[in-house]
């Protein structure tokens, strides 16, 4: 389980490192959260598509874009509470630079492959269920 816990502040450090000198601390830990709901959407979107493709339930793929945007800010500020506000992206984001290099090099190879995998995997689906359709018309 600290695995796991390791990478989701690995890809909230990721995110808040982007760009991290032209912003100031406040919008790097707002990207860092806004980045962890991305994928955490991509991983939505992979889940609710493949759950298409073997039910046939449309309404698992048809969401009006407010409840979108409603889910998306209600994750965005669980993660931001959780992250920013309780300081736990924060202090893990200063004991990253002070970790092993072996170490911090294998969360960072890690979290890149997350980020990488969650993106591909949401697009293959998407663009597979779109293509085929589902399997109980």
């Amino acid at each position: 389980m600290e695995t796991l816990r390791e990478v989701y502040l690995t890809v909230f450090v990721l995110f808040f490192r982007i760009g991290q000198h032209s912003w100031s601390v406040t919008t790097n830990a707002a990207k860092g959260a806004a980045g962890i709901t991305w994928l955490q959407f991509m991983l939505l979107i992979t889940g609710s598509a493949w759950l298409y493709f073997f039910t046939g339930d449309r309404r698992l793929i048809t969401i009006s874009s407010p409840l979108f945007y409603v889910s998306f800010g209600a994750i965005y500020l669980l993660n931001y509470y959780t992250l920013v506000a309780r300081q736990t992206g924060l202090r893990f984001e200063s004991a990253f630079k002070t970790m092993r290099s072996r170490h911090r090099s294998l969360l960072v190879v890690t979290g890149v492959g997350f980020i990488v995998f969650s993106f591909g995997l949401a697009l293959f689906s998407a663009y597979y269920v779109h293509a085929h359709g589902s399997l109980h018309p």
